[in-house]
């Protein structure tokens, strides 16, 4: 469902699925070199720990054999020539999240590190996948920017463990919903669908990308839809010379902000103002009458709607 919506916005971005980058062995090299360096990682994680981790820590996770949990299996020793650990199932309860609970099977077993028997923990597996994927720019949420957050420590395991140069950060902010949080519990998620009732993908995409990253954007669509349409308008008017702005910095987030919402721009479409569109839909049903409301579009604005101008 997430891909299909990004498409809908013309996004189209190639996959990797994690459990199949293990299963074809695009992990096996920074599993080996993790596990035969394990003792370095340990070093660099407990410089950002209150709790340092004890000494019989491992930078993998086994899947169990025999129930399929991996939160609750721990590895017991790990033989690096044959790349095959010993672990068992704990039959004690784990603390999966918050208040969630599970129980092991209290099964034991020797697996090979490959082949996806397991995996990485995340602050390693982190930095593995971009020395696996060669990753030279990562955009990320805050709270991996965090001081000893996930971004530090990966950066350093990058550097050190892996021989791969960090990525660049790009760091961004979160959505809010009328200046709150979005949450499940309040019953305030906007989804892309949403949106897309209200706005064009251009126009959606054109909002992603104008102002700074590191400024959280606010959805209230009762307020947002028309300055986005005019915005977009403008800048777009600006693009192909039909508008001058001789503010040199503006002029510049203008053009760049619609050359990132349209892709690949070939001429100015027809700009029906905001309040002219919201006027006709409330009389005219447009589906069925689209007619009408194009000769309504005509005579309010003095112009002809050619054939070619219909598809955008």
């Amino acid at each position: 469902l997430f891909l299909e919506q990004l498409r809908e916005v013309m996004v189209e971005p190639k996959v990797y699925l994690g459990v199949e980058m293990y299963r074809k062995g695009i992990y096996d090299p920074t599993i080996q070199v993790a596990m035969e360096k394990r003792k370095e990682i340990i070093e660099i994680l407990n410089k950002f720990r209150e709790n340092p981790l004890p000494q019989e820590w491992y930078p993998f996770s086994v899947i169990c054999e025999n129930c399929g949990k991996i939160s609750t299996t721990k590895i017991l020793s790990y033989d690096e020539e044959e790349k095959v650990v010993e672990y068992v199932c704990s039959k004690e309860k784990v603390l999966l999240h918050k208040k969630y609970w599970v129980e092991g099977c209290g099964h034991k077993g020797r697996v090979s590190v490959f082949g996806g028997t397991g995996k990485l923990v995340w602050r390693v597996e982190w930095p593995a996948r971009w020395y696996a994927l060669k990753v030279t720019c990562e955009p990320f949420g805050k709270e991996h920017a965090a001081s000893g957050g996930s971004y530090d420590t990966g950066r350093e395991i990058c550097e050190k463990i892996f021989g791969w140069k960090p990525p660049y950060p790009v760091i961004y902010e979160h959505f809010t919903v009328k200046g709150e949080k979005m949450s499940k519990s309040k019953g305030n998620v906007i989804t892309l669908p949403m949106m897309l009732r209200f706005l064009a993908p251009e126009e959606i995409r054109y909002w992603m990308f104008q102002g700074k990253l590191t400024i959280a954007k606010d959805i209230n669509l009762e307020r947002m839809v028309p300055k986005i349409v005019e915005d977009f308008q403008r800048a777009e008017r600006v693009y192909f010379n039909l508008e001058e702005e001789k503010d040199e910095r503006v002029r510049n987030n203008l053009i760049k902000a619609y050359k990132l919402a349209v892709v690949k721009p070939s001429r100015p479409r027809i700009q029906v103002p905001f309040s002219l569109a919201s006027l006709i839909v409330q009389f005219v049903d447009i589906e069925k009458k689209f007619e009408t409301a194009l000769e309504i579009i005509e005579k309010s604005l003095g112009i002809k709607v050619k054939d070619e101008d219909l598809s955008l």
